[in-house]
């Protein structure tokens, strides 16, 4: 036991030495590493940031309208609700050049109110208001047509209260008037309106879940360098079975080879990612430089799980792949298909609901997460538990980390089978 112990230490110490022989040269491509997923990071931010700000462009819609005060308070009223300017911008035209304007798509909608519409509304009438669309269906007619609905509903809903109130009024005996019973009514539903929002949960959505598009796309830039680091590694993940053999027989067996490679690999691998990592919360974050590394050590061991997992992914790969160009083309076409499921380029919140199932189920994903939660101060447990569950829809506690740890004894133990059976051929 001793001379096996000594003989793994002697290896292990030599692979330590392999790799601090190359420090030079993998510090120089982790900067070019660096470098280029910086720009993947950034052009997808810019590209998101400009598609943005064109579904942030309102709907435009004809207003044809009688010109008295009474009928510009009613419609300032309306127009200037919150829920309303958000998407929805009316501007006055006459009828024939908001049909033109329709036509031509420069407006999404013609609203014509008849000439006595105050005073209809008052006399209980109700001379209906004409709304023009475009044949073709888009967004924003779709949204005033519900609208309308929705106004019609309450019109009628205050309607139908007056007619009621008047039969009362002639069956049975009330101590008021009828105009006072009148005003009632139109206060209660003026009220209902004013303050209708009150009475709707409102629910934020967001495609980067609650955070700037900078910081997204900065958790995006660490695990892209992560996944990409690897071809830095090649030479040393791709090994020849010769070599493996010789070690074998000189007391250093295949699963202490696999097990001593993986972690000199995971230590590079990490200490790369943590000082990305801390770079981009320094640059992103701002404050004290001892507060923003502190908060990194304290979230690292998630670092650690994670890269830990990648590093036995990259080495199962080098395994099943021996040629070093193989390999490394591999691993750029898997790192680009696991980061696009993940939400690296396109927001997790935009993909579907299959690909966040399959998402939930790789490493990447949970990578994304851990950089998501250590950048922006957030609970990085919790990020991970709220990841997970969209795999078991009821409750994804400590799926993240069953999730990492079968990744990474499943390709660690699969890498030891292939390399064990290829030396004792």
């Amino acid at each position: 036991m001793g001379k096996y112990m000594k003989a793994y230490l002697v290896w292990l110490k030599t692979e330590f030495k392999r790799v601090a022989k190359r420090l030079p040269s993998l510090f120089i491509g982790a900067i070019v590493l660096t470098v280029l997923v910086g720009a993947i990071a950034f052009c997808a931010l810019m590209v998101s940031k400009l598609r943005g700000q064109e579904m942030q462009t309102q709907v435009k819609v004809a207003l044809v309208a009688p010109k008295d005060a009474l009928t510009d308070m009613a419609i300032s009223f309306v127009t200037d609700m919150d829920s309303v300017k958000e998407w929805c911008n009316f501007e006055r035209y006459s009828l024939e050049e908001g049909l033109l304007a329709l036509q031509s798509k420069e407006v999404a909608a013609v609203i014509e109110l008849p000439d006595q519409v105050i005073n209809s509304i008052l006399d209980g009438t109700n001379m209906p208001a004409k709304l023009y669309l475009l044949q073709e269906e888009s967004l924003g007619s779709d949204l005033l047509e519900i609208m309308a609905q929705a106004g019609i509903s309450l019109l009628q809903v205050a309607q139908s209260e007056i007619y009621v109130t008047t039969d009362f009024f002639f069956e049975y005996s009330f101590e008021d008037s009828l105009s006072n019973l009148y005003g009632e009514i139109n206060l209660y539903n003026l009220n209902l309106a004013i303050n209708r929002e009150e009475l709707f949960k409102s629910v934020m959505l967001s495609e980067t879940e609650g955070i700037s598009l900078g910081v997204y796309y900065g958790a995006t830039a660490v695990g892209m360098f992560t996944l990409l680091f690897g071809l830095l590694l090649a030479d040393l993940v791709v090994e020849s079975t010769d070599r493996e053999k010789l070690l074998h027989v000189g007391r250093v067996s295949i699963g202490a080879q696999v097990i001593g490679r993986w972690k000199v690999l995971t230590l590079t691998n990490f200490i790369g990612t943590f000082i990305a990592i801390s770079a981009f919360r320094i640059l992103t974050n701002g404050g004290a430089l001892w507060q923003n590394l502190k908060w990194c050590i304290g979230n690292s061991l998630y670092l650690l799980l994670a890269v830990g997992c990648i590093t036995a992914m990259y080495m199962l790969l080098g395994t099943l792949f021996t040629d070093k160009m193989s390999y490394m083309f591999l691993l750029g076409l898997g790192s680009l298909v696991m980061g696009y499921m993940s939400g690296y380029f396109v927001p997790f919140g935009m993909l579907s609901m299959k690909i966040k199932s399959l998402a939930c189920l790789l490493p990447t994903t949970y990578l994304h997460g851990i950089g998501r939660g250590i950048l922006t101060s957030q609970d990085v447990n919790a990020i991970l538990d709220r990841q997970g569950t969209l795999l078991l829809k009821q409750s994804g506690e400590n799926v993240a980390y069953f999730c990492l740890l079968f990744w990474l004894v499943g390709s660690l133990f699969v890498c030891f089978l292939l390399r064990k059976r290829r030396c004792m051929r």
